[in-house]
């Protein structure tokens, strides 16, 4: 009976022995699988927006450019490839806003991307539309030639100069969200050098003279002159506001 308490000290090592062996051996087991069947030596990669509502044809086209850019990192083991280095590659694309990266067990690379919105597109002198970022830099190719609905740059001098595109981005942001001249109301742009910036409105083809400052200012006056005019039921022309202190009204013929 003495060797009772012996035995069952015998017993509970084994089991503890038993139970710290177990998740060891399953663990060699999966390493030893994963290196025979080339999981751990290949690296996939998954890109998602950050924000969800982002997700559409347009994020699709930049991720498959950058799972193309990262095709090389496929070959490699996951262990090998720097984060770090894969962060800063994502921030030296222009139209990358915000990023984060990470590893997911046993081979995966997830990567979480915010993109620049189009706030603008151009066509240059054969139709083709490129799209444009807050910085007034050129996006890759829309996917599936799906045009945003947003004001569109026209003239050789807006395609070749990043400089009046930001410009005329900064100016759309300043307009009202809402009311007769808004982003929403506008059609087109153009830039000349005597008049600055013109605005083409979609739905009355009314030109509005902008100048190259005080956008908001500006564009204040000129909704409170379009209501006016929509109260009245007058049809303008022109509206040109590069004046201090009025606005110059160039009516259509029979108003």
């Amino acid at each position: 009976m003495a060797k009772k308490p012996s035995r069952i000290k015998n017993l509970s090592r084994l089991n503890r022995t038993f139970l710290i062996l177990t998740p060891v051996l399953v663990l060699v087991s999966i390493i030893s699988w994963g290196l025979n069947s080339g999981l751990f030596v290949s690296t996939e990669i998954d890109i998602q927006s950050i924000d969800k509502s982002e997700q559409n044809a347009h994020f699709n086209a930049l991720k498959q450019i950058i799972l193309e850019d990262l095709r090389p990192l496929k070959k490699k083991p996951v262990w090998k490839v720097s984060l770090n280095d894969l962060l800063e590659s994502m921030y030296q694309k222009e139209w990358v806003k915000e990023a984060r990266v990470s590893r997911r067990f046993p081979n995966q690379i997830m990567i979480s991307l915010r993109m620049e919105n189009v706030k603008l597109i151009a066509l240059d002198p054969k139709g083709k539309v490129k799209a444009i970022s807050s910085s007034g830099e050129y996006l890759p190719n829309l996917a599936g030639g799906i045009v945003p609905d947003v004001p569109i740059l026209r003239g050789n001098r807006l395609l070749r100069s990043r400089e009046l595109r930001s410009i005329a981005v900064e100016l759309v942001s300043q307009l009202p969200r809402s009311g007769l001249l808004s982003p929403g109301t506008v059609s087109e742009i153009f830039y000349d050098k005597k008049n600055g910036f013109e605005l083409l409105l979609n739905k009355s083809a009314l030109q509005i003279i902008m100048g190259n400052e005080l956008f908001d200012i500006k564009a204040k006056r000129v909704n409170r002159v379009l209501e006016y005019m929509d109260a009245k039921q007058v049809q303008g022309r022109v509206i040109d506001t590069r004046f201090a202190k009025k606005i110059l009204v160039r009516l259509r013929k029979g108003s």
